[in-house]
């Protein structure tokens, strides 16, 4: 089986993403084939013996076989192997006043050495790896090797002190955001971003924090006579007073509490909280909190519980969803001249349709890819099978640039978006029939998002007035949902296990997200995105497209953490 993930510039098969969607299905031979330890695999998932890699003869149809092998066989002159060891460095390493190799030769015979120039492979907003890989520049000494030489965590920390626009570790690694600190995960590796914390230190967890220096003391600690704060607040005026209010309250089975103002209150432990008005403990609704669970969260006394969907087992954390066994996530995404997919577990890719003229939106529904073409004059929907056969053009009347696209997997219904029409319609399965249902105050409309269980339709408008919109899925009841602190809101992707709704905001080169009906407003990722269009979510993780860095990245969905690339492509755009 396997689940499809899509983001309008990239779809995600297994569950329903929008912008990124993903459906379960079996996976073919062809897609799940691995080549043995004695053997290379193309970039077309063909296999060879291994000694054909970089042998200066095209084994391989698509020629994968001998892309990069400059490094590969450390060729000069843009690289030099050191002499007394294998090891190979750039030749901009060579004769540049500092020692690379372990016998110094880098640094020999520099009178005549000319320093190779050629153009970076790399753009602006990203790091070259030694190997000539392009990674996001945010990512270099952030603790993780995101390069496979390593160079990100070694040459990348170079002055690190004076980039990191987050948190810097003890160990030097940057942490991307101060969001990051005291949340209860050790992200630096040595735990530096967890020291000095406050969020345990509540009278939920039995401790009470001091007034003046913020140190942590034990409740029991408090109004027993000794200065335990240090600064006297643990033993303030109200510590005399006698403790007749305790009556008033109705504490058991918990324990009552008077605090150095005076004030009795319940100690309620973990899981409840004290309620003045009522003047007892209530049950606390873990299941409110954000990040709680991957997926659904049932609350019960003093605690909660969570759960996972079909297809999807609790793994032994009790928080986390995991794909059951046999099961594979496919990401299917465009790159303007190509609908591209990609397994997210095997990362063997191959292309559903190419030659394509300038594609944008991508959509699944359990057997056919759809996508939109916006090129001028020959502007279209079309659709295939997986595989790229039995293509055929849906539609291209009526059409002036259409963009992002969704199907209602209960109809075979085609909802798209038409940034020249200034509408959002929808299309009977063959096309043959067509409407356009929210078009009113409507300027650039991009993203759109459905959730067919409850006949709900998401959109966005990136023009004059920038919003994210709602309506029923034949555009009846039409409502703003976010207008506040939005500017170009590209793409959307419903989370629909956790009833939450994802955007991307180009301008504000950020990810958000919020409850469905517009509560919770949460930022996910911020300063560390270029210019992202479109986004998919799928089971624990956010995926979207950047123009300025030609890739797709994928993030945790929560806190915006483990960011990587899976996909770097010039001709995404």
């Amino acid at each position: 089986m396997r689940l499809v993930v899509l983001v309008a510039t990239v779809v995600l098969l297994a569950a329903n993403v929008s912008a990124g969607k993903v459906v379960p299905e079996k996976k073919s031979t062809a897609a799940s084939k691995s080549c043995g330890a004695h053997e290379f695999q193309c970039e077309n998932g063909a296999c060879i013996p291994a000694a054909g890699h970089c042998n200066d003869i095209q084994d391989c149809a698509d020629g994968s076989d001998e892309s990069g092998c400059d490094y590969f066989l450390c060729r000069a002159p843009f690289w030099y192997r050191c002499r007394h060891e294998s090891t190979c460095i750039s030749g901009s390493s060579r004769c540049d006043g500092q020692r690379d190799c372990l016998g110094g030769d880098d640094e020999e015979n520099c009178d005549n050495y000319e320093v190779p120039h050629r153009a970076p492979l790399c753009s602006k907003a990203e790091f070259t790896c030694t190997d000539r890989a392009c990674i996001p520049a945010d990512l270099v000494c952030d603790g993780v090797q995101h390069c496979l030489d390593g160079s990100d965590e070694t040459i990348g920390c170079i002055d690190i002190a004076g980039k990191c626009k987050g948190f810097l570790c003890r160990n030097k690694h940057c942490l991307q955001s101060h969001h990051w600190v005291c949340d209860g995960l050790d992200d630096c590796g040595d735990g530096s971003d967890e020291e000095h914390c406050l969020s345990e230190c509540t009278l939920e967890h039995g401790k009470y924090e001091c007034a003046n220096n913020h140190t942590c003391v034990d409740v029991a600690q408090v109004c027993n006579g000794a200065d335990d704060c240090g600064d006297g607040s643990d033993e303030g005026p109200g510590c005399k007073v006698p403790a007749d209010g305790c009556k008033a309250l109705h504490c058991a089975p918990q324990t009552c509490k008077v605090l150095p103002d005076g004030k009795p209150v319940c100690l309620c432990g973990v899981g409840f909280r004290f309620e003045p008005s009522a003047g007892r403990c209530v049950d606390v609704n873990e299941c409110a909190r954000y990040g709680l669970c991957s997926q659904g969260c049932i609350n019960t006394p003093g605690s909660f519980r969570c759960t996972c969907i079909d297809q999807f087992h609790l793994m032994r954390d009790g928080r986390t969803c995991e794909l059951s066994s046999g099961t594979e996530a496919l990401m299917l995404y465009t790159t303007q001249k190509a609908v591209g997919a990609m397994y997210l577990t095997s990362l063997h890719q191959y292309y559903v349709a190419k030659e394509l003229s300038q594609v944008i939106g991508v959509a699944y529904d359990g057997s056919h890819v759809y996508w939109t073409d916006i090129s001028h004059k020959t502007e279209s929907i079309e659709r295939s099978l997986e595989d790229g056969s039995d293509r055929v053009q849906l539609l291209t009347a009526g059409l002036i640039s259409p963009e992002d696209i969704a199907l209602d997997w209960l109809t075979g219904n085609i909802y798209f978006s038409d940034s020249g029409q200034m509408h959002i319609a929808v299309c009977s399965s063959d096309g043959y029939h067509c409407r356009a249902i929210v078009q009113d105050e409507l300027h650039k409309p991009r993203g759109i998002a459905l959730l067919p269980q409850n006949g709900t339709l998401f959109y966005s408008d990136w023009g004059n007035n920038a919003m994210i919109g709602r309506a029923r899925m034949d555009g009846t009841e039409q409502q703003v949902v976010v207008s506040d602190g939005i500017h170009w809101p590209n793409g959307l992707t419903l989370d629909w296990p956790n009833q939450r709704l994802y955007w991307i905001d180009a301008k504000l080169k950020r990810i958000e997200s919020m409850h469905f009906d517009g509560t919770d407003r949460v930022v996910v990722l911020d300063d560390v995105l270029k210019h992202p269009f479109s986004i998919a979510v799928f089971n624990d993780r956010l995926y979207w497209s950047d123009w300025d860095t030609k890739s797709i990245q994928s993030c945790d969905k929560f806190t915006g953490k483990m960011r990587q690339t899976l996909v770097h492509d010039r001709m995404i755009f």
